[in-house]
């Protein structure tokens, strides 16, 4: 059973209040082998680490949340787009933040589905790739503003196959070999290759188109060239983006 607010608060604290923060002020704490009952996260035996940031009174601030070293906070996991998802903070303690997904492949899941923007109340998990981050909020001690904490946790596995997407991409060579991306229903996917979009999949009618988007090589599906208006994929076609190989699964 996973901690009230009040409670993982109190555990938190014991962790970073020796370090003062001050508006504007990160704190990353890392905690190697933690387990549930340390911080009330829910970790499954996986790493746990703590991002603290306090707000300024009067400001609505923003932060990056991605692969990508340049986000204000960076989580390394393959199932995780380079710019993965924004959250935007509350003006005054008690409002509820809000999560956006920036085009990420694999989604934002809220309660065991997948969203693209939603409201969140201190207190709530969010899954990204292998990740959860659980967010609190509470009036700063001193100075006014709102102390922000997210307490993110390794998970064994990303969210169950039943709660995922049912069309997908499956990575065929290089590091992430074996890796899935999910092809959302609605709206369009972007492809990466070396952290570039090159190329979008969209949904027309029953079928999945996959369109060009950049770069000199257009994508090619089972060898051969597709055109400017974008080819329908097929249950099983071969994918290829640039130098990189994708199997496409309808189901």
């Amino acid at each position: 059973m996973m901690a009230g607010v009040s409670g993982l608060f109190s555990e938190v604290d014991m962790l970073i209040r020796p370090r003062a923060g001050s508006p504007g002020f990160r704190d990353t704490e890392r905690l190697a082998d933690a387990d549930s009952s340390q911080t009330g996260a829910e970790a499954a035996g996986g790493r746990v680490w703590i991002e603290r940031i306090v707000q300024a009174p009067d400001t609505h601030r923003t932060i990056g949340i991605g692969r990508d070293p340049r986000n204000d906070i960076c989580i390394f996991d393959p199932a995780i787009s380079s710019y993965h998802m924004s959250l935007h903070f509350p003006r005054v303690a008690g409002e509820p933040a809000h999560i956006s997904d920036l085009g990420s492949t694999n989604g934002i899941y809220l309660k065991g589905k997948r969203v693209r923007e939603h409201s969140l109340v201190s207190g709530q998990a969010f899954v990204l790739g292998r990740h959860k981050l659980q967010y609190l909020e509470r009036p700063a001690e001193s100075g006014g503003g709102i102390e922000i904490i997210l307490i993110i946790s390794q998970l064994a596995k990303a969210p169950r196959e039943s709660q995922r997407q049912a069309v997908a991409l499956i990575v065929q060579d290089g590091s992430d070999a074996g890796n899935r991306i999910d092809i959302a229903a609605e709206g369009i996917t972007p492809i990466e290759t070396n952290n570039v979009p090159r190329a979008i999949i969209a949904r027309r009618g029953s079928g999945y188109y996959v369109s060009h988007l950049w770069g000199n090589q257009f994508p090619r599906i089972n060898d051969q060239e597709i055109g400017v208006n974008g080819q329908q994929l097929r249950d099983g076609d071969i994918l290829q983006i640039a130098d990189s190989h994708f199997k496409f699964l309808a189901s």
